[in-house]
């Protein structure tokens, strides 16, 4: 089978991209709107594109209608944000967040997902999330004729739990990531194999 990009319209790309680029990692994203009112909401358009300083990008689809979701609204107001990778046991609270609310109600409240401060910037943290990446946004742009968002957002605060940090690390073992297949899919971690990388030996 053979599929010419340019006879898909955006919802059938949007469709085969999500089978074809699996399993994606989720940024559970939290914002504050211009009243500090917070909001959570996943994402899995999301990966890390630079490391000095550490760069992560996020990418935000419109509504039907055209308008900006609340996190992208909050990001282009108060340029903060924060970062939480999904572990398994918040799986459930994390895919209930992706409802649609109206703007200023907060899906921490409605959900029942503890906040806690964040350190460096005004969006509160998910107080049971072992990780979470405290950021601020470098750069916003549109891409696409479908009018995506794309984020480019600096780290500036890196909070992991103690008990998931190995070697300075937090080792996705302790932690158990969950990330995003297609349609209403996801998948955990799985079985771990470690392959030591090649090195080409070049003799003489």
């Amino acid at each position: 089978m053979r599929i010419a990009a340019n006879e898909l319209d955006a919802n059938a790309a949007h469709r085969l991209l999500k089978a074809c680029i699996a399993p994606r990692p989720i940024a559970w994203v939290s914002t504050v709107d211009e009243q500090g009112r917070p909001n959570l909401a996943p994402y899995s358009c999301f990966t890390f594109v630079a490391l000095d300083p550490p760069t992560i990008a996020l990418s935000f689809e419109l509504r039907a209608d055209g308008s900006p979701k609340d996190t992208l609204r909050n990001i282009e107001l108060t340029r903060q944000f924060v970062v939480h990778p999904v572990p398994e046991v918040l799986v459930e609270p994390m895919n209930a967040t992706a409802q649609d609310l109206p703007p200023g109600e907060s899906e921490f409240a409605h959900v029942g997902v503890e906040t806690t401060p964040s350190e460096q910037v005004k969006p509160p943290r998910v107080a049971r999330a072992p990780i979470a990446m405290e950021c601020v946004a470098v750069d916003l742009r549109e891409v696409g004729r479908s009018k995506h968002t794309l984020l480019l957002g600096e780290v500036v605060l890196f909070q992991m739990d103690d008990a998931v940090v190995r070697d300075g690390v937090p080792d996705p073992r302790l932690w158990r990531p969950v990330a995003r297949l297609d349609g209403n899919a996801y998948t955990g971690l799985g079985d771990v194999v470690e392959l030591p990388r090649p090195w080409l030996r070049r003799d003489g």
